[in-house]
């Protein structure tokens, strides 16, 4: 039998008949080793040859048994410029229009592998990716999902801070802000809620209490020490509460520009996705958002800088004023 070699995308393969040969032509560097043979054509050390001895594969047609060849790349000519040269060897016949890859015949094997015919994997196929493209809370695409949810931490995280740093100054500001989204129906102060329980979840929420104490003696007492405002509560307090809104209301504001800016050709679909999440989850960082929103067609002007370069003309160096502009 003829020693025979292969070359199949990228790797290397001999039958028995080859391997003896180089059995053979290194006598004293070949040796057995598990599975296979190890051989040296030099001495570097970087030009050993293995041959791993291969389960039988059609890819691969040879009579008997199939060897791999492995060698450092660094030192390809220790096999194809010393061995390959040294050993006569023939190329086995490969069938037009086929790879060492596992070969289908259409409207055969392809059945025989899926279950099913090419075209019918196919609009399967297409059906689960159509799905996972629209797989979001409420039938929106992911994509709008996650850009949402991303606005709506955003802004929680910055309530977050804003309502906490205002819970130190002033003891009583998470009264009036409870008061402010009961009675005066402030989305914003539902949010500076939202996250004073998100950032605190081991505190209960607690019932308002009546800002104007019913006594009329501590009554004067309170009028007495603090001037009284938004809904009786010190005015103080009242202040530093709408003020935490405007804050909050301001970062809305940003956040819905820069959706605007960057999805504005996904407008519709993340204002509907705000609007429902707001209704259904209750979600008031989502209302806000929606309702900080630009109008339908707003588009956002840069500004370009103007650098004008230095004086020309002598005339114009000495009338040139350096703190302008």
């Amino acid at each position: 039998m003829p020693a025979q070699y292969a070359h199949l995308d990228g790797r290397r393969f001999v039958n028995e008949d080859f391997v003896n040969g180089v059995r053979d032509a290194y006598p004293a560097t070949t040796k057995k080793i598990p599975l296979g043979y190890s051989t040296y054509t030099g001495w570097t050390g970087k030009d050993e040859v293995l041959f791993t001895q291969q389960d039988p594969s059609p890819d691969v047609r040879f009579d008997g048994p199939v060897y791999q060849v492995t060698f450092d790349p660094s030192h390809p000519e220790c096999f194809e410029e010393k061995i390959l040269q040294l050993v006569d060897h023939s190329e086995p016949p490969r069938e037009a229009g086929k790879t060492a890859r596992r070969r289908l015949t259409p409207g055969l094997d392809v059945e025989r592998v899926w279950g099913q015919t090419l075209e019918g994997r196919m609009a399967r196929v297409a059906a689960e990716r159509e799905a996972r493209r629209g797989g979001g809370l409420y039938g929106y695409p992911r994509q709008i999902q996650s850009a949402c949810e991303t606005a709506t931490k955003r802004l929680r995280r910055r309530a977050g801070r804003v309502v906490m740093e205002a819970a130190k100054r002033d003891r009583h500001v998470l009264a009036f802000l409870e008061t402010h989204a009961r009675q005066g129906g402030s989305v914003t102060a539902r949010v500076l809620l939202g996250a004073y329980r998100a950032a605190m979840p081991q505190v209960p929420p607690r019932e308002p209490a009546p800002p104007v104490p019913s006594d009329p003696d501590v009554l004067v007492r309170e009028a007495a020490r603090a001037r009284m405002g938004m809904y009786g509560y010190p005015a103080k307090t009242a202040k530093l509460g709408l003020k935490s809104c405007a804050v909050v209301r301001e970062e809305a504001g940003l956040i819905a520009a820069d959706l605007h800016i960057r999805k504005a050709a996904l407008r519709a679909k993340i204002t509907g996705f705000l609007g429902e999440h707001s209704k259904t989850a209750d979600s008031a960082e989502a209302g806000l958002i929606l309702r900080s929103f630009p109008a339908e067609g707003f588009k956002f002007r840069r500004r370009r800088a103007t650098v004008e370069g230095p004086p020309a003309t002598v005339d114009e160096w000495l009338s040139w004023d350096p703190t302008s502009g």
